[in-house]
This record gives C-alpha cells, sequence and structure tokens, in this order.
C-alpha cells in the first residue's frame, strides 16, 4: 500500500449512510488508488457496519464496526474501493466522510 505521507489527496465526499447498505461513488473515485474513511463526529455515537461485496452487504448487526472517533479506515485498490459497502449501525442515518487520494 502507498504510504500516506506520499499520497496527493484530490477529493472528498460525504455520504450518508442509512439502512440500505451502499458505496463509494463511483465518478468519484475513478482514479484514486487509496482513500481514507471516517463517520462525521455530528453522528453522536451513531456508528456504520462495513464488509466489502464479495463477502456480501453488511446489515446493522453484520461487518466491521466504525464510529465517530475511530481512528480512519484506510484502503487501497480500484477494487477495494469498489467492494466496500455501508449501512448505518444504528436507529439514525450517519455521514461517512471520504477523502481520496492517488
Amino acid at each position: 500500500m502507498m504510504p500516506l505521507d506520499r499520497a496527493r489527496w484530490f477529493e472528498h465526499e460525504q455520504i450518508t449512510v442509512s439502512n440500505t447498505a451502499v458505496g463509494l461513488t463511483s465518478a468519484t473515485f475513478a482514479s484514486a488508488k487509496v482513500a481514507k474513511i471516517s463517520v462525521d463526529k455530528a453522528a453522536g455515537g451513531y456508528g456504520v457496519r462495513y464488509r466489502f461485496s464479495t463477502d456480501g452487504n453488511p446489515t446493522d448487526s453484520v461487518g466491521m464496526e466504525m464510529e465517530a472517533g475511530d481512528e480512519p479506515l484506510v484502503i487501497a485498490g480500484a477494487e477495494n474501493l469498489n467492494r466496500i459497502r455501508f449501512i448505518r449501525r444504528d436507529m439514525a442515518d450517519v455521514q461517512v466522510n471520504v477523502l481520496y487520494g492517488k
């Protein structure tokens, strides 16, 4: 994986994660090689779960957990950027911030 201190960060998006699994916006990450992903601190303790789509979509009880204050999730490679899916873990929608780099 590319060292993050050498990445050239070029794009940001904020994704609303609700009760249906959602991925990153392909038009936004088309030329990205790496992404840093975090849950917006306004989430107030709510979180998301994520999985990579070849493993199936996440549910509110299945998948890796992430919430505001956690270390950002860093993923690399076009295939991983394309496959990751998020769903809200709790009863409220959550904003996920994504920073893309080359």
